[in-house]
C-alpha cells in the first residue's frame, strides 16, 4: 500500500476546462511553475499575458460593436478602461488586476441585469466572466507570490549538467 504525503493529499487536481470555470481554484503546481520560471516564459504563456490579451480583445470587440451599432456608444468608455487596465497589467501592477476583476464583474453583472439592452445569453456571459476572472486572478496570484517570495523555487544550475 502506497502512502501519500499530507501536502500531496491536500492538492486537488482538476481538468483544464473545470480549472477555467472555477476561477478561484489555483493549481499550486502551476502557480509555482509560473512564479519560478517567470523569466523564461513568453508573454502569451503567462497569466499576465492572458489578461492583457483578453482585455485587448474585449476593447477591440467593444469598439467594433459600438461602431457597427450593435452596442451603445457610451461603451467606448469600457474600451478605454480595458486598454488602461491592460497597460498596467502588462507592467505587473496588482491593483490593475484587481481593478480588472471588479470592472469585469460589474460589466457582466450589468449585462445580465439588462439582458434586453444587449440581448446576451446569460450562460455565455457567465462563461466569459469565469474565463476572464481566472486569467485576472491567476495573474494577481503570480505577481503576489513573486513580490512576497512565498514560493521557494529550486535553484537551477548555471551550467547545464549531464545526467
Amino acid at each position: 500500500m502506497a502512502f501519500v504525503s499530507e501536502p500531496e493529499k491536500r492538492k486537488w487536481k482538476f481538468p483544464s476546462p473545470v480549472r477555467w470555470l472555477a476561477w478561484w481554484l489555483i493549481d499550486e503546481d502551476e502557480l509555482q511553475r509560473q512564479v519560478c520560471d517567470y523569466e523564461s516564459f513568453r508573454f502569451w504563456q503567462t497569466p499576465r499575458g492572458w489578461s492583457v490579451i483578453a482585455l485587448a480583445f474585449s476593447a477591440v470587440a467593444t469598439v467594433l460593436m459600438a461602431i457597427v451599432g450593435l452596442m451603445p456608444k457610451y461603451l467606448f468608455l469600457d474600451a478605454v478602461l480595458f486598454a488602461v487596465l491592460a497597460l498596467f497589467i502588462y507592467r505587473g501592477q496588482r491593483w490593475a488586476m484587481v481593478g480588472a476583476m471588479l470592472l469585469w464583474t460589474f460589466e457582466k453583472g450589468y449585462a445580465l441585469l439588462n439582458a434586453d439592452a444587449f440581448d446576451p445569453a446569460p450562460f455565455t456571459q457567465i462563461i466569459w466572466w469565469t474565463v476572464y476572472m481566472h486569467a485576472f486572478y491567476m495573474a494577481f496570484k503570480v505577481e503576489q507570490e513573486r513580490n512576497s517570495f512565498g514560493i521557494s523555487c529550486p535553484v537551477k544550475p548555471l551550467v547545464p549538467t549531464k545526467d
